[in-house]
């Protein structure tokens, strides 16, 4: 874990520990501190030992205040809380449950895009193709996953198949995500030192 998280820390981290070489936004003030704090949290979800799936809310809680700030931050923040979310489906589990998992997440999802959208109308668009095929992939995964695993004759030999696909799939738009942010934080950072200049 040390090894491999703390690598992705660094670069956050070095305006508070005092390393000159490795600036990042961090200094700029609370929003560069709470973007490098989320992508910290982030980091820590991606590459920590033994991290449960409900880890992924300490990255989403603070990227949904960076969220109404920049468009970029918006569509990141998006990514992140549709496939942090969809990932933690399979902890409610039970039929009851199903309509309301399904049902809450569409509505925060669809209030989330609208409003984002409506706050950026004069920005480019918060998603490009390659985003929305995959945002909307979620649907197709569901319905395999819910509704068409269940009926077939590999729900007995091999349970697990809609946990690994769940899992895979949800790693890819987070993994997607943490990436995105990262760059934009070593971006925002060049340009801040440019501008200094």
């Amino acid at each position: 874990w040390f090894g491999s998280a703390v690598p992705t820390h660094s670069p956050s981290l070095s305006d508070s520990l005092g390393n000159p070489h490795l600036h990042t936004d961090c200094h700029i003030g609370p929003r560069g501190f709470l973007r490098c704090l989320t992508l910290c949290a982030l980091s820590s979800f991606m590459f920590g030992w033994h991290v449960h799936e409900k880890a992924i809310l300490l990255a989403i809680l603070p990227m949904s205040l960076l969220s109404v700030g920049k468009a970029g931050d918006a569509s990141i923040f998006l990514i992140l809380t549709t496939t942090g979310h969809y990932s933690l489906f399979p902890l409610l589990f039970t039929a009851p449950e199903l309509p309301i998992k399904i049902l809450l997440m569409l509505l925060f999802t669809i209030y989330s895009i609208s409003s984002l959208k409506t706050l950026f109308r004069k920005e480019k668009p918060l998603f490009n193709w390659m985003e929305t095929f995959y945002l909307l992939g979620l649907g197709p995964l569901e319905v395999c996953c819910e509704f068409v695993f269940p009926f077939t004759s590999w729900k007995v030999k091999y349970p697990f198949i809609p946990l690994l696909l769940t899992s895979v799939y949800c790693a890819v738009g987070v993994t997607y995500a943490w990436f995105k942010l990262y760059v934009s934080v070593l971006i925002d950072s060049a340009i801040g030192k440019t501008k200094k200049q």
